[in-house]
């Protein structure tokens, strides 16, 4: 089938045989750019082809999309790799990979051997690592590899402006609209009462009494209210004989896999923006947009992360409609009011200016590099840049001079966050990775334990998992559990377990175990809790929490900050503790930091590992009783 990326190959091959190896190319969603492009670079370009999606799940699925459309298997012509998972081979000329991948390739080989073209796909999302890929990438047609072509692609960003920012001889290159036409209709919720999730389900419903044929895309902004509206949407007599399916970052490759698959029944897929780009689910007819996504954000000032689920920008209203039109005419309802729009942000901050730095900062601390020196499109400030290096030096990561230190490139060499990774070395120092390796991949799996259990499911499932030294570890005897079980959706829903979450568990920790498991002193013999705790106080040293007293949940934190434990951690808040996530919360109109993931500590731990930071003192105070 032609697609409207087609009509710029004769001007793109034109191009590259002038010499031109910068390009920006503007595509229209539904215009075949993330699929088509990479293949017509291959005809032309000798050499591998990476194509740098933001995406794991986009990533994998539109590498066999390419394999399966040139009658090649998956990991033949085209391949993927993602954190911890490779499909491709030395003979694979497409590989999509995601961004902290692409940098890390950048990193290692700073001429990009036996490449012949990177593209930037999905460049308006502005991922953290993306930017910094693309400055590396960037760095090195500049000084080492001028044969390199580079394609910056999107379907709604100011290309004139990245046109600008590559310099001369820049080729833009652009081609027409949509295949399909998509209406765009409004029905904004209606006041604090009517929530979303019941909003959607309505216009669902209304639309599918109306249209006999195609399916619906629902964009929602996390995983609670994907489930919360999958339950309005069957409740809906139009839903009987539908398939209603979820899709976000948290649900195993099978799951994402079928919800974008054919099917012979009608479908409904209740999406996050993971939806949002480069992925064609066949038969959308139906786009029904909540307007919001979870956005990360860090607080340098007080080292907290937040998620905060905000409006979307401009660009991503566009980029959701046009699910809708990629393979007939459609239709977008937006669960706002037009005039709204007018106060949406053209597009979303980028990363590099609101998160966290400090694992790129040691990444380029390790390769020899400075953040200064790197062609950037935005230049975090100062105070992000030195809130990054503190938390380094803090980790032993990078010394007084910030030179990385043989820790810092051990830490580097994990995929994963810096503090877990000095978590997991410490593990593997004190005989405990195993143990420790679950709790990293608990913090970075997505929630496990499910709220709003019943008093009769939280006491038996409190009898099952027995006697726990911390809250991790009590998570980790969740996960058993429920493996136990071969992570039966039926046990699992009945005691509030994720059990796709759960199962991911034991796929992250084995990895890390795997990569450390040759530098693990014995076994420790002595007491494995005490062990695991100070593996995680060497990481988490400035989240040391002190409860203020136990009648209350407030707590003083480390630096001077101030917080209370959530509710759901409080059983394992003891006198002191580390808690490995402070997030902001805003609770009744109050904001304040929480504390969770919580692992109790003793005194003598803390000298211990930092027995500088302990002095004794003697004063006198007048006492008026």
């Amino acid at each position: 089938m032609d697609l409207p990326i087609d009509k710029i190959k004769d001007g793109l091959f034109a191009a590259l045989e002038s010499g031109a190896r910068k390009f920006v190319v503007r595509a229209p969603t539904g215009s075949g750019k993330s699929t088509r492009l990479p293949i017509m670079l291959s005809e032309k370009i000798g050499g591998r082809i990476l194509v740098l999606q933001p995406r794991r799940v986009a990533a994998r699925l539109l590498a066999k999309y390419v394999s399966k459309s040139v009658g090649s298997s998956a990991g033949g012509f085209a391949g993927w790799h993602i954190r911890m998972e490779k499909n491709y081979s030395p003979e694979t000329k497409i590989v999509f990979v995601t961004e902290g991948v692409l940098a890390r390739m950048v990193l290692s080989d700073p001429d990009l051997s036996g490449v012949g073209a990177v593209v930037f796909d999905e460049f308006h999302e502005r991922n953290l690592f993306s930017d910094i890929s693309f400055a590396l990438v960037l760095k090195s047609v500049l000084s080492r590899r001028k044969d390199l072509a580079v394609f910056v692609c999107s379907a709604s960003f100011d290309s004139d402006e990245i046109l600008k920012f590559l310099g001369d001889g820049a080729v833009s290159l652009e081609c027409e609209s949509r295949l399909y036409p998509v209406d765009i209709e409004y029905s904004p919720v209606r006041g604090h009462s009517e929530k979303i999730w019941d909003r959607a389900a309505l216009e669902f419903e209304r639309l599918a009494r109306e249209n006999p044929s195609g399916d619906f895309l629902i964009f929602m902004p996390g995983s609670y209210e994907i489930s919360r509206t999958i339950s309005a949407v069957l409740k809906m007599p139009s839903s009987r004989g539908m398939e209603v399916l979820p899709l976000h970052g948290s649900l195993s490759g099978a799951m994402q896999d079928r919800a974008v698959a054919k099917s012979e029944k009608r479908k409904v897929v209740v999406a996050t923006n993971i939806a949002e780009t480069s992925l064609t689910i066949d038969g959308v007819k139906f786009v029904i947009d909540s307007g919001f996504a979870r956005v990360a954000r860090y607080d340098f000032s007080r080292g907290v992360n937040t998620l905060y689920v905000e409006r979307i920008s401009h660009a991503s209203a566009v980029q959701r409609a046009g699910r809708a039109g990629r393979t007939s005419a459609g239709v977008a309802v937006r669960l706002w009011r037009k005039n709204e729009e007018a106060d949406f942000a053209p597009y979303i901050l980028p990363e590099i200016l609101r998160l966290d730095l400090s694992q790129i900062l040691l990444w380029l601390k390790v390769a020899g590099l400075d953040i200064s020196t790197l062609p950037l499109l935005d230049i975090p400030g100062e105070e992000k840049i030195s809130a990054a290096l503190e938390i380094l030096r803090e980790l032993g990561a990078v010394d007084e001079f910030l030179n990385a230190t043989p820790l810092g490139v051990k830490i580097s060499r994990l995929p994963t966050e810096v503090r877990y990774g000095r978590m997991l070395i410490e593990a593997a120092r004190r005989g405990v990775l195993k143990n420790v390796a679950m709790f990293a991949a608990i913090m970075q799996g997505g929630r496990i334990k499910v709220d709003g259990l019943d008093e009769r499911s939280e006491y038996e499932l409190g009898e099952m998992v027995g006697e726990c030294a911390s809250e991790l570890d009590e998570i980790s005897e969740i996960c058993r559990l429920a493996r136990g079980r071969n992570f039966d959706e039926t046990f699992c829903r009945n005691y509030g377990i994720h059990s796709a979450n759960a199962r991911r568990v034991f796929e992250v920790s084995g990895d890390f175990f795997n990569l450390l498991k040759g530098e693990e002193k014995s076994r420790a013999s002595g007491d494995l809790n005490a062990e695991a705790a100070k593996s995680v106080l060497s990481a988490f040293s400035d989240r040391v929490c002190v409860r203020l007293n136990e009648g209350t949940l407030a707590c003083a934190i480390s630096g001077g900050r101030r917080g209370e434990v959530r509710r759901s951690s409080k059983k394992y808040a003891s006198k002191i503790f580390a808690a490995l996530e402070l997030a902001e919360q805003n609770v009744g109109g109050r904001v304040s930091i929480m504390a969770s993931g919580i692992v109790p500590l003793k005194k003598e731990w803390i000298s211990e590992l930092f027995p500088n930071d302990f002095s004794e003192s003697e004063s006198v105070s007048f006492d008026e009783d």
